[in-house]
């Protein structure tokens, strides 16, 4: 079975995600892994092409997963893109990271650039993803609204850190001079 190797990765700014609004799906940045470059490399090249930013921070979100495209899917893919034809599915490896807010002027980007990636709520994007949990791509789906959910976890841990750290461990002792 040969499986076109990719990467996806998850931009985060906060409590915020960057990614597009399809009328079917949600899309990340993301794309193939070119020859010569690893997964992360390839999440880097893919944010700036897709999304226009620099992606900083990239690191491993998840472990690899592998999709099986369906004969319907593979023959639209490879009538859309020639090097489509040659694969049976894909080995995506899952990254995330951050990145300013202002992206690269479009001139500068990749020519494939066709979709508008904004900076959306974590928690609404989830909402938007739930219903692809049962469509043709539903493990993809799962991993991609752990990562959210994971995200999210963070920030709260965080959030509660920096509270605790703010409180004194003990009640500063009064001092009563004589």
């Amino acid at each position: 079975m040969n499986l076109r190797p990719r990467a996806e990765v998850f931009i985060f700014k906060r409590n915020r995600v960057l990614c597009a609004y399809r009328p079917d799906y949600v899309c990340f940045p993301g794309g193939g892994v070119d020859k010569g470059e690893n997964a992360r490399e390839a999440a880097i090249r893919e944010g700036f092409e897709e999304a226009g930013r620099k992606v900083i921070n990239c690191t491993v979100a998840h472990p690899p997963t592998v999709q099986i495209w369906s004969k319907e899917y593979k023959e639209k893919k490879g009538a859309d893109k020639a090097w489509a034809r040659e694969f049976d599915g894909g080995l995506t490896y899952w990254m995330t990271g951050s990145s300013s807010d202002n992206p690269v002027p479009p001139a500068d980007r990749h020519p494939d650039y066709e979709t508008r990636m904004d900076w959306h709520p974590v928690r609404e994007v989830i909402q938007k993803l739930k219903p692809e949990q049962s469509g043709n791509w539903a493990d993809d789906v799962k991993v991609r609204i752990k990562i959210l959910e994971t995200h999210l976890a963070m920030q709260e841990r965080h959030k509660e850190a920096e509270f605790s750290l703010s409180l004194p461990a003990k009640p500063f002792p009064v001092l009563t001079l004589h």
